[in-house]
């Protein structure tokens, strides 16, 4: 049975330049570093093993502070960035956060439309291949929070940066 892999999400402002988005991303990612050290699990396996990161918009600035109080709770090692004054008057650029493969994988097989959740609970929607199979008894004890679902939901909602 393979092991549990993880993503870095960046959740990037909308108005920023292709090249900047990468450039802020990377500035909220350092700071998951500057905040947790290499000691929370997660970010020490995404950054010594998983190593993907997925690029994301997340708006203007109000959606980039509405995505900032999602992302911000103690189960997952987050983090935000925000230019100085001088530089872009203290906007928040970006928003980063580790994430296990039962938050996203679970957002993928939603999107796809091959299951639900409700009441926190898995319901398949219809056929399910080998993988997916072997997925959901991998995480058939995983409890999800309420947090985990606006987290699936917001990944869900945001499309890749360009």
């Amino acid at each position: 049975m393979k092991t549990q892999e993880t993503r870095c999400y960046i959740f990037s402002h909308f108005m920023l330049s292709t090249m900047a988005k990468g450039i802020q991303g990377l500035h909220s990612t350092v700071e998951l570093f500057n905040e947790y050290g290499s000691e929370n699990a997660l970010l020490n396996q995404w950054s010594k093993e998983d190593k993907t990161v997925i690029l994301l918009d997340a708006g203007v600035s109000e959606h980039l502070e509405d995505t900032k109080v999602i992302l911000t709770q103690e189960k997952y090692p987050s983090a935000s960035f925000s230019e100085d004054d001088f530089s872009l008057k203290g906007l928040m650029t970006s928003c980063s956060i580790i994430l296990p493969e039962e938050i996203y994988a679970t957002a993928l097989m939603i999107r796809t439309k091959k299951i639900e959740i409700n009441n926190f609970m898995i319901e398949p929607q219809n056929e399910l291949d080998e993988d997916d199979l072997e997925f959901l008894t991998r995480i058939k004890d995983f409890k999800f929070t309420q947090e985990d679902l606006d987290i699936i939901i917001l990944i869900n909602s945001k499309r890749l940066a360009q």
